[in-house]
């Protein structure tokens, strides 16, 4: 859970979101794994859930993945 808080504090601050929510998944396979979803005030998805298959599901090009990792990994 240590690490689970870094990553989130990194994304809190490379995104400048107003809230972090939380999915913690297993199902079927024995492993665990996260979901770290950065949340603005004036979102889309500001008081819900987040969606794990949005409709307006936005492709990134291979140079805006990397400008994400990049701004996640300064502030770890």
């Amino acid at each position: 859970m240590r690490d689970v808080a870094q990553v989130a504090r990194a994304v809190e601050q490379a995104f400048s979101s107003d809230k972090i929510n939380y999915g913690a998944f297993g199902d079927n396979m024995p492993h665990v794994h996260f979901h770290i979803v950065p949340k603005q005030k004036n979102g889309p998805e500001w008081g819900t859930m987040f969606e794990m298959n949005p409709s307006a599901n936005k492709q990134l090009t291979k140079e805006e993945y990397q400008d994400i990792i990049d701004q996640i990994k300064c502030h770890l």
